[in-house]
This record gives C-alpha cells, sequence and structure tokens, in this order.
C-alpha cells in the first residue's frame, strides 16, 4: 500500500520539462460499459490489451472550439502532442495524439504510443483531482 503513497507528484503546471507546451490531460476511472466506444467500454483497465486501452480514450466530449484550435495548432507545430490519461491522480496511460477529428458531437483521437516524455510519469501521480470525467488541455 505505502507504494501508491510515495509515488511521485506532478502538478499539473509542473512536468513543463517533459511534456510539450500543450498536452491533453483525461481524468477518468475504471473500465465502464460504453457503447459509443469502439470497443465496448471506456475508462481504464490496465489489464487489457494497449489497442483497447486506446480505443477506450481515443472518443470523448467534443473539444470547445478554442480547446480544438489549440489542439489542432499544437499538433500541426510539433507533429504531435502528449495526452495523459489518470485515475484518482494515478497515471493510467500515455499516448501521442498524431490527429484530432470531431464526429457525431464528439472528439476522436487518433494516437500512437508515448514518446520518451512519458518515462517520467510512469508510476508516478499528477495533481488532476478526482471525480466525475474530465478533460483539459494543459498548456505551459
Amino acid at each position: 500500500m505505502w507504494g501508491l503513497v510515495v509515488r511521485p507528484m506532478f502538478g499539473t503546471d509542473e512536468p513543463e520539462h517533459t511534456l510539450q507546451p500543450a498536452a491533453l490531460v483525461i481524468r477518468t476511472g475504471p473500465r465502464r460499459p460504453d457503447e459509443q466506444s469502439g470497443c465496448g467500454w471506456s475508462g481504464v483497465d490496465l489489464a487489457a490489451p494497449i489497442e483497447d486501452q486506446f480505443e477506450a480514450v481515443r472518443r470523448t466530449r467534443a473539444m470547445t472550439i478554442a480547446m480544438y484550435a489549440t489542439a489542432a495548432i499544437a499538433r500541426h507545430t510539433h507533429g504531435s502532442f502528449p495526452l495523459v490519461v489518470t485515475v484518482s491522480s494515478f497515471v493510467a496511460l500515455g499516448a501521442d495524439v498524431v490527429a484530432i477529428d470531431v464526429t457525431g458531437g464528439r472528439t476522436v483521437l487518433t494516437l500512437r504510443p508515448p514518446g520518451d516524455w512519458f518515462d517520467l510519469l510512469v508510476g508516478a501521480r499528477l495533481d488532476s483531482g478526482s471525480g466525475s470525467e474530465r478533460r483539459w488541455l494543459s498548456l505551459w
């Protein structure tokens, strides 16, 4: 149990030395049924194959126009930008967002495995708070 408590904690404004100028953070919960997801569930299931984990988080509520524009600029400028998925502030998944689309009122992300930036966050906590699913684009 103590292993969970002593994991390094980063604030959402701190990892600028490891993340590009923008990162999408999704706070979610454990696996739950979701018919709109391509794999039939959403949330996080660390026992699932990585392709299913990506599929479960790549469809999210539509971004605001400002968030979409910022994400599009970050993707265009850098080729991709980081996605960090947390459950109760524990970093559960990381990916690089290489494309963004809006379909049926939902944002659809094209993901690939994370770059070296994710190494520092493996096993860490990101101060994303607790509660229902929430997503935001952090800029630094």
